[in-house]
């Protein structure tokens, strides 16, 4: 289950670096749209535990 939290976390934290300094836009919004494929997994998955318990 924390594996769960940890992509979920790094997802966001991905998303936020993206906005942070990258240099152009392409780079910036590819790492925006991992980091939130990554966010919603992450999220997906935790949301699927508290099902199961």
């Amino acid at each position: 289950m924390w594996q769960d939290w940890t992509n979920a976390i790094l997802g966001l934290l991905i998303i936020g670096i993206a906005f942070l300094g990258l240099q152009g836009s392409q780079s910036t919004w590819t790492f925006a749209a991992i980091g939130l494929l990554v966010a919603v997994i992450g999220f997906w998955g935790v949301s699927e535990q508290g099902k199961q318990q």
